[in-house]
């Protein structure tokens, strides 16, 4: 489950190999990371601010993750 998710914030890694993705969390200022590439899946949740999410990105390989609020 996600909060309402009006402006579309996803990002997923671009690599081949790697198939993660990152949404907004139901709880404000959180991310939901899912591992795909993992079985079963990984599914974590990072505090990343105390407002709600603007942005998201991914880096291609999935390392590292970058939001704004």
């Amino acid at each position: 489950m996600t909060i309402e998710n009006k402006s579309g914030l996803v990002a997923l890694s671009t690599a081949e190999d790697v198939c993660v993705l990152a949404i907004p969390d139901e709880n404000v200022g959180m991310v939901k990371v899912i591992n795909f590439g993992e079985e079963p899946k990984k599914i974590i949740t990072l505090k990343c601010h105390d407002t709600s999410i603007a942005a998201i990105a991914l880096s291609q390989d999935a390392s590292i993750l970058a939001t704004a609020s």
